[in-house]
């Protein structure tokens, strides 16, 4: 699903409360017509394939965290709205920011297909070497390689500081979710 071009913020707080502490939006039906009464009170919106919450309003499919940027700020959303702690369907305020393709790329959750537990660090068998790439406005760019796994991790954790990546960049999506649940 595209970015759309959301309809006004007044129409949307007509249509929608929003929970800040639990990120929901639930169905209202203020003065707006041809409102279904049996929706009025219940959560808005469903699981899209992608893992994001999406919500069906006058016949067009739209995502829930944009739809809320939308009716807090009052301005359309950026391009792109970072999901702070990876959980797309975690739409809690304090868990959106705004982001660039670029920016957003920093706060990536660690790919399946990983085999090391870093994100950026892999073992080169050919060389007998661990390898570092970090992304830099782009492409991977390599940054070398080293004898230990400790080494290489060193490496891509300074270059990740430098470049500004978001701390929880290149972490499985449990052991963010682990943290949440500490900090509950």
């Amino acid at each position: 699903m595209r970015s759309k071009i959301l309809p006004p913020a007044e129409y949307l707080r007509q249509r929608f409360d929003y929970d800040p502490e639990t990120g929901l939006l639930t169905w209202r039906a203020r003065g707006v017509p041809n409102v279904d009464a049996r929706l009025v009170g219940k959560v808005a919106g469903r699981f899209h394939a992608r893992g994001y919450i999406s919500v069906r309003l006058d016949g067009e499919a739209f995502y829930a965290h944009r739809i809320i940027w939308k009716m807090v700020t009052g301005f359309d959303p950026p391009d792109q709205i970072d999901h702070e702690n990876h959980i797309k369907s975690d739409n809690r305020l304090s868990n959106l920011q705004p982001a660039s393709y670029e920016t957003n790329g920093r706060n990536h959750p660690l790919y399946a297909h990983n085999t090391s537990g870093v994100a950026g660090v892999s073992y080169d068998k050919f060389r007998d070497a661990w390898r570092v790439d970090v992304g830099v406005n782009g492409p991977n760019k390599f940054r070398g390689r080293f004898e230990t796994f400790e080494q290489a991790v060193a490496v891509k954790r300074a270059a990740e500081a430098e470049l500004g990546y978001h701390k929880n960049h290149g972490k499985f999506k449990l052991s963010v979710l682990a943290e949440i649940a500490d900090l509950l």
